[in-house]
């Protein structure tokens, strides 16, 4: 993983001025802003060497892009991982950008045109098989969500796992917050903005305590994403509580703001609905009651994951 760059200048480029980011990947026709936060803007572009439109994320967060670029790298065989096109890193003015093809949605937004139980499952399926390509390389993803999962719309082609950012090495360590008052908390990363990089409804339970991350934290990423995928719901939504600020000094809450306190259960598929499932639906079902143990040493492993959805698939 690339080391921390340090001591970079303030960028004078707008991620809110299209002209001045044109002039600054000046190889792209940029035509259409899609996204937009206070690091990062996404930019729909041509090019003559690529097919079709691509998407530009330029972002001061370059760290991060540093990131994306080298795991995508070592994953560029891989149909269900993003495809890094191009990269450009500029530490004279604190900015940068990664290309990739674009996707015109989303899971969160093309959920409902998934309408057959094999469509959804092989959705599931396709991000287990990339996750497997990271993970061969001893990488976590660390953010398998929705918004990250890019649909084909079509034509035999796979849906994309994508979003590389916070990609770290199986075994990272969970990042520790040291206060007098309060003792050692665990941390979750932060960015530049000082939000944090995880989502919090979307995070393994480990990486809110202390210890490692490891490609188990996926496999728990992956049965949330299943459960949204096949059932329409998060478990997390429902066993998440609010941070909690009772015993700590109003002055100290600072410190706590990006932590989340769940409810003490051993296994969140116990928020799964309690519905009659059909026996394929059972089969998926059983899956989520090892992908989602609060215990990592209790989830299969990424390949004992895929064989159980390729052998539901076999019976849809």
């Amino acid at each position: 993983m690339p080391e921390q760059l340090l001591n970079r200048p303030t960028t004078q480029i707008s991620l809110d001025n299209l002209e001045e980011l044109t002039e600054f990947a000046t190889e792209y026709v940029l035509t259409r802003p899609i996204y937009k936060s206070r690091n990062t803007s996404i930019v729909t572009a041509v090019h003559p060497e690529f097919p079709g439109v691509v998407a530009v994320k330029f972002s001061t967060e370059l760290e991060r892009l540093e990131n994306e670029a080298k795991a995508g790298e070592l994953t560029a065989e891989t149909p269900e991982v993003v495809d890094i096109l191009d990269t450009c890193i500029d530490t004279t003015t604190n900015l940068g950008y990664v290309v990739t093809p674009y996707t015109f949605s989303d899971l969160h937004k093309g959920l409902q045109d998934l309408r057959t139980l094999k469509s959804r499952t092989t959705v599931a399926r396709d991000m287990a098989r990339g996750l497997s390509a990271i993970h061969r390389e001893n990488l976590v993803h660390r953010d398998v969500k929705p918004e990250n999962v890019f649909l084909s719309g079509g034509g035999g082609k796979p849906a994309v796992l994508g979003d590389l950012g916070i990609v770290c090495e199986n075994g990272h360590p969970t990042n520790m917050y040291s206060d007098k008052e309060l003792g050692v908390l665990p941390y979750p990363d932060v960015t530049a903005s000082g939000k944090t990089k995880l989502t919090p409804n979307w995070a393994s339970p480990e990486q809110y305590n202390v210890g490692s991350i490891t490609a188990k934290s996926d496999i728990f990423n992956l049965g949330l994403l299943i459960s949204y995928i096949i059932m329409g719901v998060n478990p997390y939504d429902k066993a998440f509580k609010s941070v909690i600020y009772a015993s700590v000094p109003e002055r100290k809450r600072h410190a706590i703001d990006h932590l989340y306190v769940v409810d003490e259960v051993e296994n969140y598929a116990e928020y799964l609905p309690k519905i009659a499932l059909d026996h394929q639906r059972k089969a998926i079902r059983d899956l989520l009651g090892k992908c989602l143990s609060v215990d990592p040493t209790d989830r299969p492993d990424i390949d004992e994951t895929i064989f159980a959805l390729d052998s539901a698939l076999s019976k849809v």
